[in-house]
């Protein structure tokens, strides 16, 4: 992690290091090293919430909305996926791209 993050839990046990984690910061990043065929990056979608810019081996996919009007709370949502790549080491980075909240509750990976 770079910039700031924080535990994102109700849990009194939750480490420093323990998903889900989240940020308010713009410009702060997640990056995680993998082996495998495919990615996905799953968090949380309510109000108020911001935009994560999503890099896949240093190149950019665009960015993804973790905000939704229309309902009060989506859990376990899949912000983005990526399958079929060639087997082997690829990098996920997640990059914070405003002041509003933006949150990682974990990531599903593919050999």
């Amino acid at each position: 992690y770079t910039g700031m993050w924080y535990p994102w839990s109700t849990t009194e046990d939750a480490t420093a290091h323990d998903l889900p984690r989240a940020s308010q910061s713009k410009g702060a990043s997640a990056e995680f090293s993998f082996t495998g065929t495919g990615i996905d990056y799953i968090g949380e979608k309510t109000i108020a919430m911001g935009e994560a810019e999503i890099f896949l081996d240093g190149a950019t996919q665009g960015t993804t909305s973790l905000q939704v009007n229309d309902f009060p709370v989506l859990l376990g949502v899949t912000l983005y996926s990526k399958q079929g790549l060639p087997r082997g080491k690829h990098t996920l980075k997640i990059v914070c791209q405003s002041d509003a909240r933006i949150n990682l509750k974990g990531l599903r990976l593919y050999a």
